[in-house]
């Protein structure tokens, strides 16, 4: 039983491999086959399926019987080795009954007089020992390690990317929703320093809003900004061009957020005003070199984004 295990398990090791390449060499042509977990199932019960088959039928053996010098032959007197319809059988019908109940078809191999599982009864064979080439057992059996380690090394590297991919796209999703609130609350701080109030007093108290709009907004800045650090520091980019978008990106929030706080003074020098003390024509002045700075900025954010192809 435990021959029949180990070779199992290195025909698996190679099965992996042929599945791993599969899905390896379209990759190189941009075809993604991951994202379809069922037919990726497919693929490998199918490769698993033809390569037991077609090595047993041709050959009596698989790599990982011959490396543990054992053979299929057939249980009936009339032929010393099974037809291809009983192999056929064998590794359809028997596989699969052998494996209900969590494998109990291959419970009790040892206690039978010829070691059959119900896979070997079902299709009237044996799995029997066989003489080998020492030669070609060595070879072999390099062959299958050599198979372990690209299947370990692969699959820790599509765990890794997998694990990426998953961070790449939750950065995303959250950088998304902190500009569009970014967005939001920037159209309405200016909804806000556009509206024609009635008096001096609705003026005030659009300016005591627009404040604590402003701090909501430095805050959601504050988020994409450091998403951005995060993606940076994490190697998510997808490519460098991403990565140089990302950095302009940084630069037109830091330049939202200097045109906020310009903003957030003007107001601060609307509620602070008192009509009874301060200077009006002052007042008027320090707004018009704020309104200034702010549209110069503005400037700035405008070039940045045209470098994205961004109005």
């Amino acid at each position: 039983m435990r021959q029949r295990l180990a070779a199992y398990i290195a025909d698996y090791i190679l099965i992996y491999l042929i599945v791993v390449a599969v899905y390896f060499i379209p990759g190189l042509f941009g075809i993604n086959l991951t994202e379809d977990t069922g037919r990726a199932n497919g693929i490998s019960i199918l490769a698993l399926f033809g390569y037991m088959t077609v090595a047993q039928a041709a050959y009596h053996t698989t790599v990982g019987k011959y490396v543990m010098g054992l053979e299929v032959g057939s249980s009936m007197s009339s032929r010393s080795y099974p037809s291809f319809m009983q192999i056929l059988r064998r590794e359809t019908i028997g596989r699969f009954g052998s494996l209900l109940f969590f494998g109990i078809g291959y419970w009790r191999v040892n206690q039978h007089p010829q070691r059959q599982a119900w896979s070997d009864k079902i299709a009237k064979t044996v799995v029997r020992a066989r003489p080998t080439n020492s030669s070609i057992k060595k070879a072999l059996t390099a062959f299958v390690c050599a198979a372990l380690v690209v299947d370990v090394a692969v699959t820790a590297w599509g765990y890794h990317l997998k694990d990426k991919q998953e961070r790449y796209d939750a950065l995303v999703k959250n950088l998304e929703a902190a500009s569009t609130e970014v967005g939001n609350l920037r159209g309405s701080i200016n909804e806000l320093m556009q509206r024609d109030p009635k008096d001096f007093e609705e003026l005030q108290s659009n300016m005591q809003e627009l404040i604590g709009i402003a701090d909501k907004c430095f805050r959601a800045i504050d988020r994409v900004q450091s998403l951005y650090r995060l993606a940076a520091n994490e190697n998510l980019y997808t490519s460098d061009a991403e990565g140089m978008q990302a950095e302009v990106a940084q630069q037109v929030y830091e330049i939202r957020r200097q045109q906020i706080e310009k903003q957030r003074e003007e107001a601060t020098l609307i509620l602070q005003y008192d009509p009874t003390t301060s200077d009006w024509e002052a007042l008027q002045a320090n707004l018009r070199i704020l309104d200034s700075d702010i549209a110069g900025l503005e400037h700035q954010a405008s070039q940045k984004l045209a470098t994205l192809g961004i109005k």
